[in-house]
């Protein structure tokens, strides 16, 4: 019981340092924080022949490219339904490329600012986005970072860490949250901690009432992913 008093003790420690911090910079940064809760699309992806196609981080070789196949014709960061060779990621005018000998039903690559090829998937939601297990983390801050985890082991850590969350009793006002992480149809916002020992705090976004302690494996995991990813 003593355990268990203290441990909601510590998390509401945890949310009222987060809280101060935030309140700090809450002037600067909300225009920028409220845009990123509201205009966040799920995962990167381009429009092209009627197909919504999710950019991946894997460079395609230019000699593996084929021919130019059409170019993005409307670019919005906000989230919506529209026309066309639709982008949430890049501008009017992107170039859409054949992969040499794999059908554009399954893969197409596209020309960034930088000239690399970047592979796109297509989107089969009729097979749970088959070939597209991903995890797209949020920085929820002024710079808004953002990072499309494809590893498998790195997934694994994240699924874990959230399935063996613990529920805590009460509701606790919420500071705004560091980190929002799509995995599948579910969206999370998470709150950590750099201090070894402590936990991080999870909740579901379509329960906002409710909040999940992580293990100290978890939130150390976690932390140790996000600097790898540069997102601490």
């Amino acid at each position: 019981m003593l355990n268990s008093r203290l441990n909601i003790l510590l998390i509401i420690l945890i949310l009222s340092l987060v809280g101060c911090n935030s309140e700090n910079d809450e002037m600067r940064d909300k225009e920028n924080t409220q845009t990123g809760m509201s205009a966040s699309w799920a995962y990167p992806f381009v429009k092209w022949n009627n197909e919504t196609y999710v950019v991946t981080e894997e460079v395609v070789s230019e000699t593996n490219i084929g021919k130019r196949i059409g170019e993005v014709t409307v670019y919005l960061d906000e989230e919506g339904t529209y026309g066309g060779n639709f982008s949430n990621i890049y501008k009017e005018g992107t170039e859409y490329y054949e992969i040499s000998n794999i059908n554009t039903k399954e893969l197409i690559a596209i020309k960034n600012d930088k000239g690399q090829f970047i592979k796109a998937v297509i989107s089969d939601k009729n097979e749970n986005k088959k070939n597209l297990e991903e995890v797209t983390i949020y920085k929820m801050d002024k710079d808004s970072k953002r990072i499309v985890i494809t590893d498998k082991e790195a997934i694994k850590t994240i699924k874990t860490a959230i399935k063996s969350a613990e529920k805590q009793p009460g509701i606790v006002n919420m500071a705004d949250p560091q980190y929002k992480i799509n995995l599948g149809d579910e969206i999370y916002f998470l709150w950590l901690t750099r201090s070894g020992g402590t936990i991080g705090i999870i909740m579901n976004a379509k329960d906002t009432g409710t909040i999940y302690s992580l293990s100290e494996k978890s939130t150390t995991q976690l932390n140790e992913l996000l600097l790898k990813f540069k997102l601490r």
